[in-house]
């Protein structure tokens, strides 16, 4: 607060855009009856805007010489910054205006490579008919460098897993709650059964993904709290590879439904839902807040659509129990 009686110093006028715009113009037509003409404003109006430029710049922007109207040093360092910001602004116009008459633009997403297999294809197929002007950019990595690449910006929303976290600086979608499965070799040595309490796998051959991998944090921390221990045979990051291991006759794995479902119907694996977690792996759809362009909106809605219709449709069952059994 200033002294009692003392006066606020007053403000320089504002730099503003149809200043700039003057400003421009007389540089452009070299002469401000000239541009008082293009710009349709009375001249002494245009020299008004002017000397309210220059006030608020503290600097002369033009010389008259007998060539018309010159820019001072001041003034050609500003012509560029002028002609930049009124072409970013004329750019933004543009956009805003494209993008209320129809969404477009590219529309960057994460899916974790154990769901791209069976949501990319149905989900770009969607966007192709709902939003044929909207490019998807999909990048398939694990679900912490998905995170990672929306919080830097480089994404604007990601399917991930999420193991009992709360909290979440995006907006969130919950997708479904995903049950696990043991999965192993087709007429292998695992009997048949409903399901497999957690317990029993501390005894099998497990090949699981790194620690890197969500469902495999979620297993060690289940283990860790009942004092079992896995027994690791492999570690494989890649969920195809995994079961295409598990099929040829090496191990089990822990895993959920997309990651092995052709094979499953294809009779080449048998699948057991695991019973009795402590903690359920959640899939989401985050979007980031900062993704602000009006296609992103219809892609997220688009997303939720298609994970509900691969539900309705048996493609990726919503319960254990939806899955459809393996070939006899």
């Amino acid at each position: 607060m200033p002294p009692s009686g003392s006066a606020m110093p007053r403000a320089k006028p504002a730099m503003d855009l149809r200043r700039l715009r003057y400003f421009v113009t007389i540089l452009e037509t070299g002469s401000f009856s000239q541009a008082a003409e293009r710009l349709h404003v009375v001249q002494s109006a245009l020299s008004a805007q002017i000397q309210k430029l220059e006030d608020s710049l503290g600097t002369r922007l033009f010389v008259r010489d007998a060539h018309g109207v010159q820019p001072t040093p001041s003034g050609r360092k500003l012509l560029g910054h002028a002609r930049r910001i009124l072409d970013m602004v004329a750019a933004a116009e543009h956009d805003l205006r494209q993008d209320a008459e129809s969404p477009r633009g590219i529309v960057r997403i994460g899916i974790p490579s154990s769901i791209s297999r069976m949501m990319t294809v149905p989900l770009l197929q969607a966007v192709e008919q709902a939003q044929p002007d909207v490019t998807l950019h999909v990048v398939e990595a694990m679900t912490d460098e998905l995170e990672t690449l929306l919080k830097q910006g480089r994404l604007e929303m990601a399917i991930l897993f999420t193991v009992g976290e709360a909290g979440s600086p995006h907006l969130i979608d919950v997708l479904r709650d995903e049950p696990l499965y043991l999965v192993s070799p087709a007429g292998g040595a695992t009997p048949p059964a409903r399901e497999i309490p957690f317990p029993a796998l501390a005894g099998m051959d497990l090949v699981l993904p790194t620690l890197r991998h969500r469902v495999r944090q979620m297993l060690s921390r289940e283990a860790e709290q009942r004092g079992l221990a896995l027994r690791i045979k492999h570690e494989l990051d890649s969920m195809a590879q995994t079961v295409q291991l598990i099929a040829a006759g090496n191990g089990s794995s822990v895993m959920i439904v997309s990651s092995f479902i052709e094979e499953w119907l294809a009779g080449r694996v048998q699948a057991i839902p695991v019973s009795d977690l402590r903690t359920a792996a959640r899939v989401v759809l985050a979007t980031s807040h900062a993704a602000s362009h009006s296609a992103v909106g219809g892609i997220r809605d688009l997303v939720v659509a298609t994970a509900v219709r691969l539900a309705l449709d048996g493609a990726w069952p919503d319960r254990p129990g939806d899955c459809p059994p393996a070939p006899g």
